[in-house]
């Protein structure tokens, strides 16, 4: 478990939304010999490092249950596709969100304004994704 200090630099809650769908249903909708699917709805980062898992190898505990809240909290800014979501770590090792734009060649600017925080946990029988969408803060801290 990592535990970070929690950002003190955040404006109003935009949204905020979860998921916990069961491991056995992801897998079945996930299934390892479909390709193309798997390189439209998940970046060549996210596959490589669910990979390189040794004791979790399998996408559907790392990189899945984050797609959706991110979309259904920011409903209210933009429509986001789930390929347009990438679940990276920070220097810490913590996940974070990183947002691309339709076709995912560069970032998604209109959500420059925002800040996600993610949290990501799973059993054997459940992956769990829990995100809170803030407006950056425009005050300074001193």
């Amino acid at each position: 478990m990592i535990a970070l200090q929690a950002p003190t630099n955040l404006g109003k809650q935009l949204g905020s939304a979860s998921t916990r769908p069961t491991l056995p249903s992801l897998r079945r909708s996930l299934s390892t010999r479909n390709t193309p699917f798997y390189s439209r709805l998940f970046s060549a980062d996210e596959i490589a490092y669910c990979r390189s898992q040794r004791l979790l190898p399998d996408i559907s505990r790392r990189a899945s249950p984050p797609k959706k809240p991110p979309s259904k909290a920011l409903s209210g800014v933009v429509q986001l596709g789930y390929w347009q979501v990438e679940v990276v770590r920070n220097v810490a090792g913590a996940p974070a969100l990183r947002f691309w734009n339709h076709d995912r060649t560069g970032p998604a600017a209109e959500l420059d304004p925002y800040r996600s925080l993610v949290s990501l946990s799973h059993t054997d029988a459940f992956a769990t994704a829990f995100v809170v969408v803030h407006e950056r803060s425009t005050h300074v801290c001193s």
